[in-house]
């Protein structure tokens, strides 16, 4: 144990990681720069330190060494307070270390600053170009990417004898003020009894999703009751080759995943290509994916331009743990602003348009244009064409080109709010549009709990 406490990790999957404790030693010397802990301690209010909160790229702007305040806290507090990391140019910064982006989950545990360096030859191993707050994003943003429906992650960072708990969800990110784990030994041993008594769940684990291992291979088991089919059982392949995941601290958060199902199986018949689900956690306050495919559904019947064009919902399920709960409890300003919550639809598998030979490339693409011209006028405003939402599947021996992806639309006629992700795609080489890749910050607003 004591090998592989100080030893480098190798082959340690990112799926087990439950937190990361980042240490960084910002004045030089054993000692140098930390006050001796004092001959006895009492519990007294919370006394801020300097800096309270870590804003992004903090070492290299020049903000000066954290340390024990002696400042009485300008508002009482009995426990430690609570930031939202500011937004600004430092925030853009974090955004490009944890951008978000699909693409397949990395299995082995990897230096996130070597991915991140701007020059693909260099050798060199350490890490400090990143700043810690960086550093440690990208390891929340991997950690994100391999543990399907998580609900948040907690990370640490130490400098010197100061350390922050960096709080992420998909929301945003919310940190401790510091804590002076030598001067403030009794409030950082409660702290460590509260941790010590955290189960995966406590972790940020999603309780629905039960990790399985089918015939060698990893999966997830999702089980639930619904009053038309009963238990829906759904068997998440999610080592299959063809899983998309997302790498990214803020947004959707977009998981495709084959999925196979005995419930939807009995009710739907075998697809050709089977089914998928797509999970993510979409805006609170933006109307559904469900409720637009729903209004999508009624066109189709009256437009053949629609009609086998669109998307086929085979079953969907909405959590109920969105991300604003913990925000409401910290008495954060504006809790349900950008608020998320996690949903999970079920669809037949379709084909991307990338993989239609040329000569039928135009007949399939004209089909989704259509179908998305006929919604527009019928008021559903899809806001997110790109190559990847273009699909298709075979039916009576003929390709049906699909218009994919209704999470970003909006109803011409729905007088509620729309929420607050940009929407359009820009030009990314096909990528997801612009919006994927929100800043990963909001204001800076010292609150107590």
């Amino acid at each position: 144990m004591d090998a592989n406490a100080v030893a480098k990790p190798k082959n340690l999957p990112w799926k087990d990681v439950l937190a990361c404790i980042e240490f960084k030693r910002k004045t030089s010397g054993r000692t140098k720069g930390i006050n001796p802990p004092p001959p006895s301690y009492t519990v007294t209010d919370y006394i801020p330190t300097k800096p309270e909160y870590l804003p992004v790229d903090h070492l290299k702007a020049g903000v000066p060494a954290p340390g024990p305040s002696q400042t009485p806290a300008t508002q009482p507090a009995s426990d430690t307070a609570f930031a939202v990391p500011s937004s600004g140019p430092t925030a853009a910064k974090a955004s490009q270390g944890g951008s978000s982006s699909k693409r397949k989950a990395t299995d082995a545990l990897e230096s996130a600053a070597k991915k991140s360096k701007k020059n693909p030859d260099d050798t060199d191993d350490t890490d400090d170009d990143l700043d810690v707050t960086v550093q440690t994003g990208l390891y929340a943003a991997e950690m994100f990417a391999s543990n399907l429906g998580v609900n948040c992650l907690l990370n640490i960072i130490v400098i010197d004898d100061v350390m922050w708990i960096w709080y992420y969800d998909r929301q945003g990110i919310i940190q401790c003020s510091g804590i002076n784990f030598i001067q403030d030994l009794p409030r950082f041993m409660v702290l460590l009894y509260a941790l010590q008594r955290f189960d995966v769940h406590d972790w940020g684990r999603n309780r629905d999703f039960l990790p399985v291992h089918v015939e060698g291979k990893q999966c997830h088991e999702f089980k639930i009751k619904d009053k038309e089919l009963g238990e829906v059982d759904l068997l998440l392949h999610t080592s299959h080759d063809e899983r998309v995941t997302h790498y990214g601290l803020q947004g959707r958060a977009t998981n495709v995943v084959p999925v196979t199902s005995e419930a939807l199986t009995k009710k739907y018949g075998n697809f050709q290509d089977g089914m998928v689900a797509k999970i993510f956690w979409g805006e609170a306050d933006r109307t559904s994916e469900p409720e637009i495919l729903k209004r999508v559904e009624e066109i189709a019947e009256a437009h053949y331009t629609v009609k086998d064009h669109i998307p086929e919902l085979l079953w969907h399920h909405k959590f109920t743990n969105p991300t604003s709960a913990i925000r409401d409890v910290l008495g954060v300003p504006e809790p349900t602003k950008g608020s998320r919550i996690l949903y999970i639809l079920v669809f037949p598998k379709l084909q991307p348009i990338t993989k239609v030979p040329d000569k039928e490339l135009f007949n399939v693409w004209y089909q989704c244009i259509l179908c998305h011209l006929s919604l527009w006028k019928e008021g559903v405003y899809h806001r997110d064409i790109s190559p990847g939402n273009l699909m298709w599947y075979w039916k009576n021996g003929k390709r049906m080109g699909v218009l994919n992806d209704y999470d970003l639309s909006s109803l011409a006629d729905d007088p509620g709010p729309r929420g607050n992700e940009r929407t359009g795609t820009g030009a990314v080489h096909g990528a997801r549009s612009s919006h994927r890749r929100g800043s990963t910050r909001r204001s800076q607003t010292p609150i107590s709990p």
